[in-house]
């Protein structure tokens, strides 16, 4: 993940190939943006085929990213290397258009999209660019269908235009207040038999989004024939979401619309054409309960001059999309995806996300299930991959239900199924020898006990492309830190991973991002998470898809306008694997040198190149980076690691092109945007802390024991592997003011150090001091004030 000091990347929808993204969340399609559909409003069609300005990339924004409220008070986090993560909201639709752009309509609106709620209501990725995240306002435009006409709840109107039209907006706060009156005008239906949002919004035409959206391009010209699209439902006739793909070529169609009254009809080109339908069931208070897929397979021909008519009927969603796990579980959220492949190769995805299942409640609101149609095969054009993602916990001890007190489960599942070109009949059957073992163990600072942890993960089917099809979601459920877990972690669909997780009050050690990581069936991992010492390192990070690109922080290419050299800490924790970053909220500073003289204040070292466009080989120049951190007001109170000093050099020679085994692999790329050349990695050491302590980080121990190992910033083991040519380690009971020397041994960048913990210093917390240097002239210190607890008392 990229840090606030990196150059600019473009906002979501702009990237520098397709959008990326770890949540398949969305992208926007108007219900007439390569079609003609034969029951549109005019003024609507109208409107929606007039291209809007396109937003330009702004700076990137600090921190961990932008966070997007929707329509009904849902949140969406939006890092700033484009990749989202699904923060709650209750169940959600999710899918991308042929402009990139991406959608996630949330079930309380699904009966309503498309017809009173414009479908550019739902485009995370419009928000974005419009920098209407992070507690901004939400512009909206209103038509009534009276003059005497009022906004619904949680609209507040700015401007009138002669009482038929308003504009004005909503908060994050008055969203709730949206989604309370959707659900009682939806619960309204269902207790007069009706089909959810059978019943207009009183007083509204339509409800759009006030703010530049993405234009959808000229429509390409097609003989038309007609498509009837009839959507029955549980009762009878009912209004569902309908994504629909010219399997020929997405190019030609590839478009999202709602039903109305049981029927929708659409004028398409003649071809092999595959439908997904979304049905809503609600429960009498407007929540909704069930989602049910219904998929059709149909061909339009050439010309015919009939009606193609094609049934997607709610009854035959019959089957539960759930696992059935070896011992007893409970879903806490669950993913259910459809990738579509055109027969030119192309491919996009249509998913469904939601937490709990019906008859529970997390995040405030009831769960939901999911029906499936099975089918036995695919489209007859192109091909189908049916993704799940299930995960759940143990049920409580006492078998109480819903979640509460749920907070210290002792074992859960994240699995992930994958099939071609079939929905088969749940649920799905998990076998033993299909699932790996891992111990997870949760760390915490003594001062924050209890913290809270919540886990995030996506699972990278081996078929779908990663960057529409891995869905990345949070538990929505915490459990408490310090603790220990068992993850039972599905191999069924590949075995590969991604596994974030949060740790403290607010999450303080916001985002701990682990590398993707492949399981294998039938072994057992361990895995630690927030293990302190907490400090500032590089890492040596495994393979990922280049589809989700983290940016390296420590790498050097050549800027289409300038040639930079970009060397800051963007890591401020790892696990037991180096592959995992974290951030806490830090006052940082800095000074970067290079051949002893200063060149920037701030622990982003940048360096125009006057040597680049020369033709003779740069000399090696010695960089010096002396950073340091300190705790800010604004984070919750660290007893631990509360401040840090770390002094790097490193040897470097700028090169127009870097030796193979310094430039950076697929699946990362330098911070900067856009790029020109290839990155080379720079030699950097990193250092790893594996400190003999338990999970308080507190130590009873007479005689104190750290595996050190010493190393460099690597990406999928290319990176500098000069040799290790020492390492030290001090230890301080009274503040920095004196220093002991422990005793170190082992080589080759792994040590274990081992010093005595006096009867005089028990229920304080050392400092620790590690130096290191490699053969090339790199080097590193590193200070970390209070690095531990000494028990107040020893065994």
């Amino acid at each position: 993940m990229s840090d606030h000091r990196s150059r600019p990347r473009p906002p979501a929808g702009v990237s520098r190939r397709t959008v990326r993204w770890l949540a398949v969340l969305a992208a926007p399609l108007l219900a007439l943006s390569l079609t003609a559909t034969l029951d549109a409003d005019p003024a609507r069609a109208d409107s929606a085929a007039a291209p809007a300005p396109q937003a330009t990339a702004g700076p990137q924004t600090p921190g961990s990213g932008q966070t997007v409220t929707t329509l009904t008070g849902g949140k969406i986090l939006v890092r700033p290397d484009g990749t989202q993560v699904v923060q709650g909201g209750g169940p959600t639709l999710n899918y991308t258009g042929p402009n990139g752009d991406r959608y996630v309509v949330p079930a309380e609106a699904a009966p309503y999209a498309g017809r009173s709620l414009d479908w550019a209501l739902f485009d995370v990725s419009a928000l974005v660019r419009d920098h209407i995240t992070d507690g901004a306002r939400i512009p909206v435009a209103l038509s009534f269908s009276t003059a005497d006409a009022t906004p619904p709840p949680g609209i507040t109107l700015t401007s009138s235009g002669g009482g038929i039209s308003a504009v004005g907006y909503m908060t994050p706060s008055s969203a709730g207040e949206f989604a309370a009156y959707l659900r009682e005008r939806i619960a309204a239906d269902v207790t007069a038999g009706r089909a959810a949002g059978t019943t207009p919004l009183p007083g509204v035409n339509r409800l759009a989004l006030a703010a530049a959206a993405p234009g959808q391009g000229a429509t390409p010209q097609y003989a038309y024939q007609i498509a009837q699209l009839d959507t029955p439902g549980l009762t009878g006739p009912a209004n569902a979401i309908i994504r629909l793909w010219d399997m020929d070529s997405f190019k030609t169609l590839s478009t999202t619309f709602a039903s109305a009254g049981g029927v929708a009809r659409i004028a398409v080109p003649e071809g092999h054409y595959f439908a997904v339908a979304q049905f809503a069931e609600f429960d009498d208070e407007g929540n909704p309960v069930e989602l049910r897929y219904v998929s059709a397979s149909f061909t339009v021909p050439a010309s015919s001059g009939a009606v193609t008519e094609v049934s997607l009927d709610e009854k035959s969603a019959t089957s539960r999309s759930a696992a059935a796990t070896p011992r007893p579980s409970r879903q806490i959220n669950e993913t259910a995806a459809w990738g579509l492949q055109s027969a030119t190769g192309d491919w996009d995805v249509i998913s469904a996300t939601l937490y709990g299942a019906k008859g529970t409640d997390i995040q405030g609101s009831p769960g939901a299930d999911i029906y499936v149609a099975p089918t036995s095969s695919g489209p007859s054009a192109g091909r189908l991959r049916y993704f799940v993602q299930w995960d759940g916990i143990a049920p409580a001890s006492g078998g109480s239900f819903p979640y509460k007190g749920e907070s210290a489960y002792p074992y859960r599942y994240d699995l992930a199924f994958g099939w071609d070109n079939t929905i088969p009949k749940g649920p799905y059957k998990v076998r033993g020898g299909d699932l790996a073992t891992v111990k997870e163990h949760l760390y915490a600072d003594p001062a924050q006990t209890p913290a809270n942890f919540e886990f995030s993960k996506a699972s990278i089917d081996p078929v779908l492309p990663a960057d529409i099809a891995a869905v990345q979601v949070n538990d929505g459920l915490t459990r408490v830190a310090p603790g220990d877990f068992t993850d039972y972690v599905g191999t069924a669909d590949g075995g590969d991973w991604i596994f974030n997780a949060g740790i403290g009050p607010g999450y303080s050690l916001n985002e701990i991002m682990a590398d993707p990581r492949t399981y294998a069936g039938g072994h057992t991992y361990s895995t630690d998470w927030g293990r302190g010492p907490l400090t500032p390192q590089w890492g040596q990070h495994l393979p990922r898809p280049d589809a989700l690109y983290e940016n390296c922080s420590a790498c050097v290419t050549e800027n289409a306008d300038e040639d930079y050299l970009t060397a800051f800490y963007a890591t401020d924790a790892q696990d037991s694997q180096q592959a995992a970053t974290g951030i806490r909220y830090l006052y940082d500073s800095g000074t970067c040198s290079i051949d002893g003289q200063k060149f920037s204040d701030y622990p982003a070292c940048i360096e125009d190149h006057p040597f680049s466009a020369g033709s003779t080989p740069a000399e090696p120049r010695t960089y010096r980076l002396v950073y340091d951190t300190v705790l800010s007001p604004q984070t919750p109170q660290y007893s631990q690691a509360t401040s840090t000093h770390t002094d790097l050099t490193f040897r470097f020679a700028y090169k127009k092109q870097p030796p193979a085994d310094m430039a950076l692999p697929a699946g990362y790329q330098c911070s900067e945007y856009p790029v020109q050349g290839s990155c080379e990695i720079l030699p950097v050491l990193t250092l790893n802390y594996e400190l003999a302590a338990d999970e308080l980080n507190t130590s009873s121990a007479p005689v104190q024991q750290l595996k050190l190992n010493v190393g460099h910033l690597t990406y999928d083991g290319i990176g500098s592997h000069a040799a290790i040519t020492s390492a030290s380690v001090d230890v301080s009971f009274d503040g920095g003011t004196t220093w002991r020397h422990a005793v170190v041994g082992g080589h080759h960048g792994s040590y274990t150090a081992r010093w005595p913990n006096p009867a005089s210093a028990r229920g304080t917390s050392p400092a620790l001091r590690v130096t290191a240097t490699d053969a090339d002239g790199g080097s590193i210190t590193q200070v970390v004030d209070n690095a531990y607890t000494i028990a107040a008392h020893a065994r």
